[in-house]
């Protein structure tokens, strides 16, 4: 991970500055019949730039790099799993790989289990807790055929379609949800990769952290509002009949703030005027242990390609301010963990056995080890507090997926069970056992006090 780049000729970059120009003008339409027509011209550029490149990056799709079951095995703790599930009719799998134990696992029929993930996941987004009989009755049809689970300190989970959406930490013991720490990963192949791809050396700087990002200069007067979201607004920024206004996120800018105090003097951060998404090519991104961007984002599960964190667009520079996963997949990184404090980050049509295509997974595929991303849109307001809990917890010592459960526990432990809905949807993809180097960090500011 990741595999050598693409081909990019004269002819890929033209259609790329192509792409950027449309979207500047779709942020600027109203008429829904101009924008209709911007999309038609979209949609013609992305044919062109996708026959314009070289085979795509496949690193997560390995083919003759298979991992043995064997080699699987050798990765894993005494205490930890990998849970492949494969949804079927008329009834429905589970894989489960051990360090000296491999079984497959029978499951309800798929219907069934689908049926479940969709009533749960409606009422934890919609700030509900689930049913007591729903929650029992999913368990048992996910996790009680599995006894090893029990005793595992950590899972690894490899889902199927629709628990691709389900927030798996959610159906364990709410009592001491982070005694047991979730990661998902693309597939058990990608486990392997990832896990055994460690770093021969270490990224020299601390964190880059994107946030406070003037969205009312891009689209027009919006007005923050108490309850903002990372929000599913954003749905309809390449909309034809959507003229594009997005809310200023007012907890953005104190988060990344925040995390860079905890960090350490090694940090950058990038707010108002600077969040450009011309500011953040710039970097030497290849240095950063930590990427975090608390930003809008969107989804389009019918065009993935068009999935996009929202910085400030750069018009003379050509830069249209959407971070898309074609040029995520060009980046060259180190970081131990990607954070993506926005909405809708793990959403996309699968891809087989290879995961999720989504902003998350171009960040794997660029070299990050591990992508904390959300299900769903999240409160502005809960996020900067999961995120202020978090970074506190890595500080101290914590990897990024206990860190994760930690901060999403001490924050419903404080703010009650109304912050699940925001809490459930952070998710880590990947394996998130990487720690921040705290003695490089010390170092770092020792040097910066002489």
């Amino acid at each position: 991970l990741p595999s050598e780049d693409p081909a990019r000729g004269p002819a890929a970059a033209a259609q790329e500055r192509a792409i950027a120009r449309l979207q500047l003008q779709l942020m600027r339409a109203q008429a829904p019949a101009e924008r209709q027509r911007l999309l038609d011209q979209l949609w013609e550029a992305e044919q062109r730039y996708s026959n314009s490149t070289a085979r795509p990056r496949a690193a997560l799709s390995v083919g003759g790099q298979r991992a043995s079951v064997k080699v699987l095995q050798q990765t894993l703790a005494s205490d930890e799993l990998v849970l492949e599930y494969v949804l079927s009719e008329p009834q429905s799998y589970c894989l489960v790989i051990g360090r000296s134990r491999i079984r497959i696992a029978r499951l309800p029929a798929k219907a069934h289990i689908e049926a479940l993930v969709d009533r749960i996941t409606q009422e934890v987004r919609s700030g509900r807790s689930p049913s007591p009989a729903r929650s029992t009755e999913l368990r048992a049809a996910l996790l009680t055929p599995i006894q090893e689970s029990q005793a595992a300190r950590r899972l690894f989970i490899v889902p199927d379609g629709k628990l691709h959406l389900l927030a798996f930490d959610a159906l364990l013991d709410h009592a001491k949800p982070e005694s047991r720490v979730v990661s998902t990963v693309p597939s058990a192949n990608a486990f392997v990769l990832l896990r055994a791809g460690r770093r021969t050396t270490e990224p020299e700087r601390a964190l880059l952290a994107v946030g406070g990002v003037p969205y009312d200069r891009m689209f027009g007067s919006a007005k923050p509002a108490a309850g903002a979201t990372r929000s599913d607004e954003t749905r309809g920024l390449l909309d034809a009949s959507f003229p594009t206004q997005l809310a200023v996120l007012p907890t953005a800018e104190v988060e990344v703030q925040a995390a860079a105090r905890l960090l350490g003097p090694t940090s950058t951060v990038l707010t108002g005027d600077q969040a450009t998404e011309s500011a953040v090519k710039a970097q030497a991104l290849g240095d950063f242990d930590v990427l975090h961007f608390a930003v809008h984002a969107f989804a389009d599960p019918k065009f993935p390609a068009r999935a996009a964190l929202v910085l400030l667009n750069d018009p003379a520079a050509g830069e249209d301010g959407l971070l898309q996963p074609r040029e995520i997949g060009q980046f060259r990184l180190r970081a131990g963990v990607v954070v993506l404090s926005a909405c809708d980050t793990a959403v996309g049509p699968t891809l087989g056995q290879e995961g999720v295509l989504n902003i998350a997974r171009a960040f794997l595929l660029a070299g990050a080890r591990s992508v904390i991303t959300t299900l769903w849109p999240v409160s502005d307001a809960t996020s900067a507090a999961v995120m202020r809990r978090f970074y506190e917890n890595l500080v101290a010592g914590d990897d990024v997926a206990g860190a994760l459960a930690r901060a999403k526990a001490a924050v419903v432990e404080q703010f009650g069970g109304d912050a699940r809905a925001t809490t459930a949807a952070f998710q880590i993809v990947g394996v998130g056992d990487h720690r921040i180097a705290s003695v490089r960090l010390r170092t770092a500011e020792s040097r910066s006090t002489r």
